[in-house]
């Protein structure tokens, strides 16, 4: 999937931890504007930053989150020469997903 992809919902994982720390301060689920002008009162926007990011293919459901986060963190991360940018992760879910059944989303991990 190219990102931004119509018809996609983003689940905005943002952390405001030191270098090297880990935990989420912020989940926003997102979809895409054009901008932050007239959106409606309470809602609030996020820019999410280009750069570098590892795409990982999540297939499975909502449950199979945590293991896919344990293997890009645990195992991926610490192999793969790449550090974790502190700008947040994003999760994808355009029409491969479903959400009671087996499915597919994306996972966009910021890297330097």
């Amino acid at each position: 999937m190219k990102w931004p992809c119509p018809h996609t919902t983003y689940g905005f994982i943002h952390s405001k931890h030191p270098e090297g720390g880990k935990g989420i301060d912020t989940y926003m689920a997102c979809v895409e504007v054009s901008g932050a002008a007239g959106l409606p009162e309470g809602a609030v926007s996020a820019v999410i930053p280009g750069g570098k990011y590892a795409v990982f293919t999540v297939k499975g459901g909502l449950g199979d989150i945590p293991r896919a986060y344990g293997y890009i963190n645990e195992e991926w991360m610490p192999a793969s020469g790449y550090q974790e940018a502190r700008c947040g992760a994003v999760e994808a879910y355009d029409e491969r997903f479903v959400p009671d059944g087996t499915c597919e989303f994306e996972i966009w991990v910021a890297v330097k």
